[in-house]
């Protein structure tokens, strides 16, 4: 039975962290550390030590290949928003706006509004125009 307390060790001398501070490991640097203390674990028992016990911390790699990329659950949350916010600029460049297209045109608002300002009811105004109620 492996000492609790050494396995614990050898994860933390195996984090590392980027420019931007954010932890993280990859599977072989655990086993090797782990080595060094006694402690031979594959890399299939290594990720399921990680999963298991270091639960903030997630998989990022992609073919869930045995050496795998492990990173703190910030990080990789960091990582989405900031792939997402390029993605959107890159879009902004090109023309391309991102969003749901509007159902109403500024001209069916406006008749919208007048057919209102005659005494048309919400219903009738919906059915004329093609849109739901709670649209108008």
């Amino acid at each position: 039975m492996h000492c609790q307390s050494d396995i614990n060790q050898a994860f933390r001398e195996s984090v590392l962290r980027n420019s931007k501070g954010f932890q993280y490991l990859h599977t072989k640097d655990f086993v090797s550390a782990l080595r060094r203390r006694g402690i031979h674990l594959s890399e299939v028992e290594a990720n399921s030590w990680i999963a298991r016990e270091k639960t903030y911390f997630v998989d990022s790699a992609m073919d869930h290949s045995e050496n795998r990329l492990w990173i703190m659950a910030e990080m990789e949350r960091e990582l989405i928003v900031e792939r997402t916010r390029a993605g959107l600029a890159a879009a902004r460049e090109q023309g391309r706006v991102g969003g749901r297209r509007r159902v109403m045109t500024t001209e069916v608002v406006e008749r919208c509004r007048r057919m209102l300002g005659t005494g048309a009811t919400r219903q009738q105004v919906a059915d004329v125009t093609g849109v739901d109620v709670k649209t108008i």
